[in-house]
């Protein structure tokens, strides 16, 4: 086996190199051995260690487990026609129960079975088919942010966008309203995040609170004032542009809030909350428009696929405005938003958690 070349998931705290149907874990005991080569079915049973806390048994006699998950993502474990879920089913020797699309039950899947090795073994199956799904499939629904929509940046914003789309030259650009973002939106995006299970969740609000005791260390009742000026953009061509946004500079020619984004990152990364691929050095900046909020026209909206995304042409707004200026902000939060819902009263997106930058 390529070991170099296999993916990487992260189950329960251990990662997994997965080849095809095989993992191999990062730790094993032989305690299980036996067991788990029947049950997992292949050759990495050996290097397979399992969490005998996460079992109980019950007055039956039969061994049970349970993994916290939102409905979202039970279809990936049922499969096509119950197929997988079947499957594992077979091959484990247990009984996995699902909870029923819009039921009032714990969302959790419950694994039962003979024996802790047959249980485990399902349970990793289960955890696997789960995160290499979501890793793939599913789209984030958290962000950690830092909210820079200060009402005179709001002002300021909805005053620039008023401007541009006045402009005699604007409607062949590709420039539209929908392409900008809404001030009231305005943010710094430190990371996304993929939260498909309660028991995630609790995890992220938890190294929030762990990351705000080491940010106000940090701070020490100072200030962090940035910045928001200078349109950049992020491709070569400036008249077909995608992504316009603006730099955000700390005063004084800090590098604290690189600091406090690296911080965050590493923390969420520790707690087995990211993926590889965004665990890396924040870009500091604030998106101004973006094709990606491009609406359909009214005579796309009648069914098919989506357009691809259709660029600007962002020479007519860097003419004038290079230099556009948005003002200061003394930044006092750092939240845990989820994606698609919103503060009846800010508008901003919705807080699940926040750290505080002061005491």
């Amino acid at each position: 086996m390529d070991v170099l070349s296999c993916r990487l998931v992260t189950v329960a705290g251990r990662t997994y190199r997965v080849q095809g149907g095989g993992l191999v874990g990062d730790e094993f005991s032989s305690d299980n051995r036996e067991g788990l080569s029947k049950a997992v079915g292949n050759e990495f049973a050996d290097d397979f260690e399992f969490d005998e806390s996460l079992v109980e048994k019950e007055d039956s006699g039969d061994y049970v487990t349970r993994i916290s998950a939102d409905s979202e993502v039970y279809g990936f474990v049922v499969g096509k026609g119950g197929k997988t879920k079947s499957q594992i089913e077979q091959e484990t020797e247990t009984a996995i129960k699902i909870p029923k699309q819009g039921s009032q039950e714990t969302p959790e899947i419950t694994i039962r079975g003979p024996s802790i090795p047959n249980v485990g073994s399902a349970r990793l199956r289960v955890e696997l088919i789960l995160a290499d799904n979501i890793a793939k499939k599913m789209d984030y629904n958290f962000f950690v942010s830092i909210p820079l929509c200060t009402p005179g940046v709001v002002a300021r914003l909805k005053t620039f966008q008023e401007e541009i789309l006045k402009k005699d030259n604007i409607s062949t650009s590709g420039i539209e309203a929908s392409i900008f973002q809404k001030p009231e939106h305005l943010h710094l995006t430190v990371l996304m995040l993929k939260l498909y299970s309660e028991e995630k969740r609790q995890i992220a609000f938890k190294t929030m609170k762990s990351a705000e005791k080491k940010i106000q260390e940090l701070l020490n009742g100072e200030d962090l004032k940035v910045e928001l000026r200078d349109l950049e953009y992020m491709n070569d061509d400036p008249s077909a542009m995608d992504v316009l946004f603006l730099e955000v500079k700390e005063k004084g020619g800090s590098s604290t809030l690189q600091q406090i984004c690296a911080m965050l990152v590493e923390e969420f990364s520790e707690a087995k909350l990211t993926l590889a691929k965004d665990e890396r050095d924040v870009r500091m900046h604030v998106t101004i428009l973006n094709t990606r909020y491009r609406r359909a026209s009214s005579s796309e909206k009648g069914g098919g696929a989506p357009p691809g995304r259709l660029p600007f042409d962002g020479r007519v707004l860097l003419a004038g405005h290079s230099n556009l200026d948005l003002g200061e902000v003394t930044v006092n939060e750092i939240h845990l938003s989820k994606r698609g819902e919103y503060d009846p009263k800010t508008r901003y997106f919705h807080c699940a958690e926040m750290i505080h930058a002061q005491r």
